[in-house]
């Protein structure tokens, strides 16, 4: 069994990403409790697949070499609205919030190096909504090709400027289509009751005896983007 964890003479208490730890094939990740950061982020979110009842397994490719990983899916996120987004760390006083949302999506390919896998194999930015966290509009959607869904994470967090207002972060595997409410987060990573995304996803195989077919990723942003824009597909 594998474990990483930090050097020795690391005096810092910010947290290494382990999602390129983990498809490497390593067990163990060691975290800092203590700073709820990305890294914690996508540990927390990782173990809710199993209802954080112990571990969960990796999959069967890297397990087994004579097992063929799944082919990669076409993920698409429509990022609609916010609603009840709170200041950053919990202030009370302060100017309005200028909310954007900044999307990541963790990937790799079964043999990808982790020294290549250290940033989100894709991002993609909306714009900014200024004054107003109560219910901002973005209306901006994305898509792009996930090479390893049985592996992968997406990671949606919202943004006042340089400042985390909330996060929100689920395993590709685990995602449910069609019109969700996902509740963000917050510094502390604590979910909270009110602050939340409106957003609608869509997860499809891809064609082709490889699975993957067309660009590497595709973008559709603006108000004019419905839900199906990207691939003509939305729902009824």
């Amino acid at each position: 069994m594998a474990r990483v964890y930090p050097g020795g003479r690391r005096v810092g208490s910010s947290n290494v990403v382990p999602f390129a730890l983990w498809a490497a094939g390593v067990q163990m990740v060691a975290l800092n409790w203590q700073t709820f950061d990305r890294g914690m982020d996508l540990n927390t979110a990782f173990f809710q697949l199993n209802a954080r009842a112990g571990y969960v397994l990796k999959p069967d490719y890297l397990l087994d070499a004579a097992v063929a990983p799944p082919p990669p899916v076409m993920l698409t996120v429509h990022i609609l609205s916010g609603h009840h987004l709170p200041k950053p760390r919990g202030k009370q006083k302060g100017d309005v919030i200028d909310p954007h949302v900044l999307a990541e999506i963790w990937d790799a390919p079964p043999t990808a190096p982790a020294s290549a896998l250290d940033d989100a194999a894709f991002t993609y930015r909306t714009s900014r909504v200024l004054e107003n966290g109560w219910n901002p509009s973005w209306n901006e959607m994305f898509a792009t090709r996930v090479l390893s869904p049985a592996l992968a994470m997406v990671r949606l967090a919202v943004y006042d400027h340089d400042d985390l207002v909330g996060s929100w972060t689920a395993p590709v595997a685990a995602l449910r289509p069609g019109f969700r409410f996902v509740y963000l987060r917050n510094w502390k990573g604590k979910v909270s009751a009110e602050a939340c995304l409106l957003v609608w996803i869509d997860v499809q195989g891809m064609r082709g005896s490889g699975g993957v077919d067309g660009d590497a990723a595709v973008v559709a942003a603006g108000a004019g983007a419905g839900p199906g824009a990207a691939h003509g597909r939305g729902p009824k």
